[in-house]
């Protein structure tokens, strides 16, 4: 394991960790790989372990306002904020950090030269899946996490940068998804808006979905779409 950067535009400098086992012979699959406690974490977790051994090269990145980034929660809500007024929606930010990420892992002598995956938990589940949607070098998704849909809650319990705003006007979190078929996508433990485990069918309708009941599900599906 050691340290990398990369730079997401000018002047932002992304940190993450490259992790890969060292006896694995041959290209790695590159995995972005996006926490909620940040990159720091990745060293704690037994499943992403599994995916270097499987011969992965696990790429976990503090995308900005995450780790390293983290310019406390104030100052997201601020950036937030900032983004709307501007036109530049966190989420926008935050995809292009993983588009980035691809860059770099694609860039890489010890990685294949065509496709990556990406991991996402949490808050950035949703990213992981806009991510998907948007970039077509990414031909595998796990979304750990994910709120299944915009529509038809009382309220929400998600962070506000994953409601680009005006979304439902063109998109629902299912038609969103639904852009990275046929693709591999694997969702576990998908939410409500009151954060509620409920059904994951709507995002797993589009070719090349399905559902993890647990991480080691989940990675094997990630290791059998991108072995």
């Amino acid at each position: 394991m050691h340290e990398v950067t990369f730079e997401s535009e000018p002047g932002i400098i992304i940190p993450a960790l490259a992790m890969y086992d060292p006896n694995f012979m041959g290209a790695r699959t590159g995995v972005i790989t996006m926490l909620a406690e940040g990159k720091d974490a990745v060293v704690h977790r037994r499943d992403l372990l599994e995916l270097c051994q499987g011969g992965a090269l696990v790429l976990a990145m503090d995308f900005r306002g995450r780790g390293e980034t983290d310019g406390g929660g104030m100052g997201e809500f601020s950036a937030v904020e900032r983004g709307i007024n501007l036109g530049r929606p966190m989420m926008g930010w935050r995809v292009w950090d993983v588009m980035r990420a691809a860059d770099y892992l694609l860039d890489r002598a010890d990685t294949t030269s065509d496709t990556v995956a990406v991991w996402g938990e949490d808050e950035a589940a949703m990213l992981a899946i806009y991510a998907a949607a948007l970039d077509e070098r990414i031909s595998a998704t796990v979304s750990v996490e994910p709120l299944t849909s915009y529509a038809g809650s009382k309220g929400f319990v998600q962070a506000s940068w994953v409601f680009p705003r005006n979304i439902l006007k063109v998109a629902d979190m299912p038609d969103i998804a639904g852009l990275a078929a046929p693709r591999a996508l694997v969702v576990a433990n998908p939410k409500d808006g009151s954060g509620a485990d409920t059904d994951a069918a709507a995002l797993t309708a589009g070719e090349g979905a399905t559902v993890a009941a647990d991480f080691d599900e989940a990675v094997a599906g990630l290791l059998r779409a991108i072995g």
